[in-house]
């Protein structure tokens, strides 16, 4: 198993490495032997490589000699299927050892085939669909078991797209999962079946290898089923060595994890933990009303111990905000996004002040650096990053590698976004109306002063959702844009979401014209999806620019990209550099915010109180018949103050800024903070915030669209 194989190679030394063997076992085996005592067995026959290796090698309790099956290859492969395995090698016996595949050896792979439901068509390359998405009951819930993509000529996939489409459907029909496609994807009612040939199962219940056989119209989408026992989730992830849980209404921050309480036996802290919270259900109704007492071991079950009293423990009110008069407030303000954290969470306060305990500034890299960066290459699928102090640094160093690396002096930036306050990029930020010039060629529109004419004639401005307005740009000045800057989603304007499909065409004309593409996902990212906008779209530029919400509250950017973007400041093409890049107390905050608070658990709860509010805002917002509507996505949202969608800069310049203002009025009024500018920003929900906050929202919501109508 490659993913056992992955889980055992990623404990670290001095972890959990005695435990591991308990966890996840490993035997080597042994099957081939090509040198023995400085000679060379290469050109010995197989079988007498085996003969050799046989009496050579001493068995242990973690090795062993991997045994061969001369000419019994069809009950071996019988054997092989009956335990799920994945298939069969054979080794012609007289063969020489070559270092390449040859065909003295053979793969026979495994195949079975079973029934799935089908969900919907992924759109492709071809048409009238790429792939179908499959499913599958389990614990009577439809269950997302991959995509099947191949199998069926055009004339297979025009009956089957005949029988699809009267079933399309805007819901999908699957249980919510993370990968499951959001884009270029028809879900149809679960009421056709079909017949799949795969290999087998991934860990994360997904088909390898799958294979279209045919509709199977004599089965009952119910009848496709694969029940298997819910594995119990553990308290404690056995990956981290430090972990704040939400207990009830309780944070928990469990530390030292890895840290060995009966050496031994190979148990570390977290599996008593673990062990306890299995437990508790049993133990805790014949603990009620005893008297307890706290023995402590600080050093393991074998050394000294200690009795312990209780200590009282004060809770800080980590979410509100109070003014100078002392009203407190619930902060959806969220400081322009960086507070997705929220108000001094205490695992970035632990982490900070542990650090500054440790030193603050060595100008090296630290290693919470290090587990920040593999974080996000993780988070982002791109491999190399650096680190910054503000989003500004990172769109800089964005633009200037950009042109580093193309030898070209041009950029194109979106029509009302903001990049920070660099030169490049403090063109067209919020233009007036009567300076913007016509739809088909924006003008470039200096932001700031202090900028010279000849720097903001090297910005060309495109509309943003218009692929040929971005054409355009490229014919005009051929050979000479180095690169595209802009927000995978405009937040520069409420919230304008890309129109479907736009993204991915975006940097396919950007290529095919030899420039590269900067997602500025300073305000996307972590809030949109733990990945930003990256992840949310599927779409992956070449660079990203990353800050706000990575430091936890604390200045810190980075800047990422793919191995041949990156690798021009490995190699001093573009000298990114900085004094307190990578300070340690910020790579401390970002390490804890990343790995300790922005969770999937922080992720779930986002998806909970932005559907509330959204849903309580859309109600009265109907109700009064207000020509608005709720733009949100991830942890952010805000209200529109027209009945149309806001596709780009120039629609959102015809709003009535009056509504927002004045929505804004009842809001602080009424005890929730909202940034003071109008209709041009979002809130922001954090990591902290409950129900309780998301209603009051939702209240003074009501109140003002009341008071509006009235």
């Amino acid at each position: 198993s490659f993913s056992l194989m992955q889980q055992r190679t990623g404990f670290r030394p001095g972890g959990r490495r005695a435990a591991a063997k308990a966890d996840v076992p490993v035997l080597y085996y042994a099957f081939d032997l090509l040198y023995l005592d400085g000679r060379d067995l290469r050109g010995e026959p197989l079988l007498e490589r085996k003969r050799l290796l046989k009496e050579i090698l001493q068995p242990t309790e973690v090795i062993r000699y991997s045994e061969h099956f001369p000419g019994a290859g069809a009950e071996l492969l019988e054997a092989a299927k009956a335990q799920g395995l994945e298939g069969v090698i054979a080794k012609r016996a007289s063969s020489f050892y070559e270092s390449r595949r040859t065909s003295d050896w053979i793969k026979f792979k495994l195949t079975t085939s079973a029934e799935f439901v089908l969900c919907g068509m992924i759109k492709g390359e071809r048409e009238p669909f790429g792939a179908l998405a499959l499913g599958i009951y389990a614990h009577g819930k439809l269950k997302w078991a991959g995509n099947v993509g191949t199998g069926f000529d055009r004339r297979k996939m025009d009956a089957i797209h005949a029988r699809l489409a009267p079933l399309a459907t805007e819901k999908c029909p699957l249980e919510p999962e993370k990968d499951l496609p959001k884009k270029g994807v028809v879900w149809t009612r679960p009421e056709l079946v079909c017949e799949v040939r795969f290999s087998n199962w991934t860990d994360d219940g997904k088909l390898r290898a799958p294979v279209w056989i045919g509709l199977r119209p004599d089965i009952d989408p119910q009848e496709c089923t694969r029940d298997e026992p819910e594995e119990r989730k553990v308290l404690l992830d056995p990956s981290k060595a430090e972990e704040t849980l939400t207990i009830g209404t309780h944070r928990l921050k469990f530390t030292n994890l890895n840290k060995p309480y009966y050496p031994k036996d190979g148990i570390a802290k977290r599996d008593l933990l673990n062990y306890y919270d299995a437990v508790a259900p049993l133990i805790l109704p014949h603990l009620k009303d005893r008297p307890l007492s706290l023995k402590r071991y600080p050093n393991g079950i074998d050394a000294d111990f200690f009795f312990q009293k209780a200590i009282a423990a004060a809770f800080p009110k980590w979410l509100h905000t109070a003014d100078a008069d002392g009203i407190e407030y619930v902060d959806l303000h969220g400081g322009y996004g960086v507070g997705a954290v929220g108000h001094a969470h205490p695992a970035i306060v632990e982490a900070v002040s542990r650090r500054v305990r440790e030193g603050t500034h060595f100008a090296q890299p630290t290693e919470d650096a290090l587990i920040v960066s593999e974080e996000l290459a993780r988070r982002w699928g791109l491999p190399l990053w650096r680190f910054a102090n503000s989003g500004t640094e990172a769109t800089m160093d964005a633009v200037h590698l950009m042109r580093a690396i193309t030898g070209r002096s041009l950029i194109v930036k979106i029509e009302g976004c903001y990049h920070g306050h660099h030169d490049s990029v403090q063109v067209s930020v919020y233009p007036a109306a009567d300076e913007i010039g016509p739809a088909s060629r924006p003008n470039s529109v200096p932001s700031s002063s202090g900028v010279p004419s000849e720097i903001t004639e090297l910005t060309r401005i495109v509309q943003y959702n218009d692929l040929d307005g971005l054409e355009r740009v490229f014919a005009e000045h051929r050979d000479a844009i180095a690169g595209m800057i802009l927000e995978p989603v405009m937040m520069n304007a409420g919230i304008v979401t890309p129109d479907e499909g736009y993204l991915a065409a975006l940097i396919d004309i950007v290529h095919a014209n030899g420039a590269l593409v900067a997602f500025d996902e300073v305000k996307t990212g972590f809030t949109v999806a733990a990945g930003g906008a990256t992840e949310f779209y599927g779409i992956r530029p070449d660079i990203v620019c990353l800050a706000k919400a990575l430091g936890g509250g604390l200045p810190v950017a980075a800047i990422g990209g793919t191995a041949e973007v990156m690798e021009r400041i490995a190699d001093g093409t573009y000298d990114q550099v900085g004094t307190f890049n990578g300070n340690p107390l910020g790579m401390a905050a970002a390490r804890a915010a990343l790995t300790e608070v922005l969770t999937p658990e922080a992720y779930r709860r986002f998806d909970t109180l932005r559907e509330f509010i959204v849903e309580g805002c859309e109600t009265a917002i109907s109700g009064a018949g207000l020509p608005a509507h709720v733009v949100a996505i991830g942890a952010k949202g805000c209200v529109t103050f027209t009945a149309d969608p806001v596709r780009n800069f120039r629609d959102f310049l015809t709003l009535d800024e009056r509504y927002s203002h004045c929505h804004w009025l009842f809001q602080h009024n009424g005890g929730v903070f909202l940034p003071p500018w109008g209709k041009a920003e979002q809130w922001l929900l954090s990591a902290q915030h409950s129900e309780t906050d998301a209603a009051l929202f939702v209240t003074n919501f009501a109140r003002f669209v009341a008071a509006l109508t009235a």
